[in-house]
């Protein structure tokens, strides 16, 4: 499964600009909104997965969407913590250093120069973290279950026993992320540049010129989540491929609901009354 054929199928829809744009919006929404395009993309992974993704999927269902985005949440913020503390914990070196400098030699420059490594060193370590926490989306895309996705020791297994396709995938991962890391981080250290040189001489500025600031930043939003809403769907896509061959899901005897079948609750023992005592 290359790149370019994640791309081509995304724009072979001829409702792609449409399903995209909506993509955008829904992110946009606070809180709901990323943990929604999350369950889209998913559910684009599925599809490619049982090799019916023709096209991008329908903006229906969005409960089914806001159900799997939801789970696959969850999974990714367990398996994430270890990144996520290492973050905090650059963060709070970087800031620290910055201070340090900026009260030392009163010039933004030490500033904007930590912020560039914070931003470095997060990158890195969220590339790094795509390669773990793709395998287990694809788990939960699969089985739509929020116990499936801590099935590591599965998971492994899986990705283990088709390295080849697991790192033909994470390849392209690795690509993708990284081109969007590099695309987004130009478009926001010009955003900062501008930000540093409006405040450093705010007592020449307009009020205007000021409050255009804010404006500006959603632009800068906007523009990030036109970026990676195609690059993340075009990565499920890419994981939708490895999960046809790391699931054997080609295979005629192996069908959706036998799949789905294997983290099903046990059903509940069905009650009976008491036999009447005599």
């Amino acid at each position: 499964m290359s790149i370019n054929e994640a791309f081509r199928t995304m724009f072979d829809d001829r409702d792609w600009a449409k399903k995209l744009g909506l993509g955008a919006l829904v992110s946009l929404v606070p809180y709901v909104g990323s943990v929604t395009m999350l369950g889209y993309t998913l559910r684009h992974l599925r599809d490619t997965a049982w090799d019916r993704a023709q096209e991008l999927p329908v903006w229906k269902g969005w409960v089914e969407y806001l159900k799997t985005g939801f789970f696959a949440m969850l999974v990714g913020l367990v398996y994430s913590l270890p990144v996520t503390l290492m973050v905090m914990l650059v963060v709070f070196v970087t800031i620290a250093l910055g201070t340090v400098g900026l009260r030392q030699s009163g010039s933004p420059a030490a500033l904007i120069l930590m912020v560039v490594v914070l931003f470095f060193v997060s990158g890195v370590l969220s590339l790094l973290a795509q390669l773990v926490l793709w395998p287990v989306y694809t788990q939960v895309a699969l089985y739509d279950t929020l116990q499936s996705g801590f099935d590591f020791k599965g998971i492994y297994a899986r990705a283990k026993s088709n390295a080849s396709a697991y790192w033909q995938a994470a390849r392209a991962t690795l690509l993708l992320s990284g081109a969007s890391l590099l695309v987004t981080g130009v478009l926001w250290g010009v955003w900062l540049a501008f930000f540093t040189a409006v405040i450093s001489v705010s007592s020449d500025v307009s009020p205007i010129g000021t409050l255009l600031i804010l404006p500006a930043e959603l632009v800068m939003v906007v523009l990030t989540i036109l970026i990676t809403v195609p690059i993340q769907i075009a990565t499920a896509h890419i994981w939708g491929g490895y999960a046809r061959s790391a699931y054997d899901l080609g295979n005629p005897a192996v069908t959706e609901a036998a799949i789905q079948a294997e983290y099903a609750p046990e059903p509940m023992p069905e009650y009976l009354p008491p036999a009447p005592v005599e």
